[in-house]
């Protein structure tokens, strides 16, 4: 896909947008949109929060007290004072906290700029809405979403957002690329990378119960159901991978599987592109989205039933050449299909300024 046309310069000259991305988390917080839009198009970054939150605070923010209160506050006031910033491009990510007013005050100091929020969150189902979220929507000139049927639905219209477009999540070529480590503790291992969720656990607990060892990273496996129920083979290591530990394991994993949450209704998530990106062997559920993505035995593994994945483990760590092959092809794909961030903000750019709106999923 060709570059997007920056805006016109006073001169009639086509320049690179000025860009500012307020981003979820704290500074310290990856991440790669952010970082991409950074490389790319030289964007000044707004930390989306000062301050890591805690349980307590969602019990004081009712009464207008604690960190989620005092990030709101001081993300809409950063924001105003960038008011003047001259901005052609303004991408908030998610944008639970920030207000309409903040947003009508920016375009009012921009009146030429364009005001975009982006997510990979299911940002129609309520856990992951915001009253500041619901009221500022239709200050937007677009929202990006991850998530298909958000489109295919009109859902996000329905909240009052001028127009929806669909795009697929993405891989960092800075920070998701092979790293073959013969001493890695990944290596030949099945592992999954994830948050805890009933149904991953119980697939993955067949595996277990069927002879397969799984080696599980994330948050939310320290809950006693899961550490009550789960086999032996099934090893909760009870902590997140993250940065070079988490390409580690995918690059040297024998077997990474690809679990979708559907608390997020998802079709595709972000391992769909790190895991190959990484130059892991992809095992992951069938969907339309994956099928799309990557060619089924090719390029990546899919299936459906228990059963079925625990065939499909059991072939593949019987023929590490034929898995290799498949996950060599799926490793060029990523790169010949350009699955990158990237190539993601090009795109945002594109379509923000594009005249029309660009074709749904």
């Amino acid at each position: 896909m060709p570059a997007a046309r920056a805006p016109e310069a006073q001169t009639g000259a086509t320049r690179s947008p000025r860009v500012l991305v307020v981003t979820a988390g704290t500074s310290g917080k990856k991440s790669f949109l952010a970082d991409a839009f950074r490389e790319r198009y030289g964007a000044d970054v707004l930390a989306g929060k000062r301050w890591n939150e805690r349980r307590i605070d969602r019990v004081l923010q009712p009464f207008g007290l604690g960190r989620i209160v005092a990030n709101a506050r001081a993300l809409n006031r950063d924001l105003l004072e960038r008011a003047g910033g001259g901005y052609d491009l303004i991408c908030v990510i998610k944008g639970l906290s920030v207000r309409r007013e903040t947003l009508e005050a920016l375009r009012s100091a921009n009146p030429h700029a364009k005001l975009v929020c982006w997510t990979c969150d299911d940002q129609f189902l309520p856990h992951n809405q915001t009253p500041a979220f619901l009221r500022a929507a239709p200050a937007y000139d677009m929202i990006f979403t991850c998530k298909s049927h958000n489109v295919r639905n009109r859902e996000l219209e329905g909240l009052g957002f001028q127009r929806v477009e669909f795009l697929y999540q993405a891989f960092s070529e800075a920070d998701h690329h092979p790293r073959p480590n013969g001493a890695s503790r990944h290596r030949g291992r099945v592992v999954f990378i994830g948050f805890a969720e009933r149904k991953r656990f119980d697939y993955m607990n067949f595996l277990a119960a069927n002879g397969v060892e799984v080696d599980v990273y994330g948050t939310g496996w320290d809950r006693g159901p899961y550490r009550a129920e789960a086999h032996p083979n099934l090893k909760l290591h009870m902590k997140p991978l993250l940065g070079d530990e988490y390409a580690d394991a995918l690059s040297n994993a024998a077997i990474s599987l690809c679990f979708l949450r559907e608390l997020n209704r998802d079709l595709h998530t972000s391992r769909t592109f790190e895991i190959p990106a990484c130059g892991g062997f992809m095992l992951a559920e069938r969907t339309g989205e994956h099928a799309e993505l990557f060619r089924e035995g090719e390029e990546a593994e899919f299936f459906e039933t228990k059963e079925e994945l625990l065939d499909k483990v059991r072939a593949y760590l019987a023929a590490p050449e034929q898995r290799a092959q498949v996950a060599k092809r799926g490793y060029e794909r990523t790169r010949n299909s350009d699955y990158s961030y990237r190539a993601m903000v090009e795109r945002i750019v594109q379509q923000a300024f594009a005249s029309q709106e660009g074709p749904t999923p």
